[in-house]
């Protein structure tokens, strides 16, 4: 329903983790996707070496501002806190969350004004395919795992908002 805004997340979805055990996993490169672990049964299962879960992320980035990417958009949604994320389909990577702490409508390149937080269902791989601009990436720390990133902000086309959300 509300697809067609535009959104930049300062906690976006990754193309590089960083496992515990100081391992890099590109799981994208060159346009095609790679599994980020292996559980040990799954690994032994497909042949290959088990990898344990990354606990950190980082994402290559361009070179504007947040500021520029405000600047730069005509209707759009400021995203700055992502919550609750949670998978929806697997197979698809659809994954669902909402929106949290700072959401603000933009017109014209201006922030206008705070929003009521939305619930998305979105894939990261059709995410990354609609980005149409990224920032320089900037440290984050997930509320919810305590993990780290280094991901810059984005600007994304069509991200697909579901519905309005009671949450804070």
């Amino acid at each position: 329903a509300f697809h067609d805004h535009t959104i930049w997340a300062r906690r976006s979805f990754h193309a590089l983790l960083l496992c515990p055990v100081a391992r890099v996993i590109h799981i994208l490169h060159d346009a095609f996707v790679y599994p980020g672990h292996f559980s040990r049964y799954w690994a032994q299962k497909q042949g290959v070496k088990a990898t344990p879960r990354p606990d950190s992320m980082i994402m290559e980035g361009g070179t504007a501002s947040l500021e520029d990417l405000i600047k730069g958009t005509e209707k759009g949604i400021l995203v700055t806190r992502l919550w609750y994320i949670r998978p929806v389909d697997p197979q698809t990577l659809l994954l669902t969350g909402l929106t949290r702490d700072g959401t603000f409508y933009i017109e014209n390149g201006e922030i206008k004004f705070p929003v009521k937080n939305f619930r998305f269902n979105e894939s990261p791989i059709i995410m990354l395919n609609n980005i149409e601009a990224m920032g320089r990436p900037e440290r984050c720390v997930s509320g919810e795992s305590n993990n780290h990133y280094l991901l810059p902000p984005l600007k994304v086309r069509d991200f697909t908002f579901t519905s309005l959300s009671d949450a804070v």
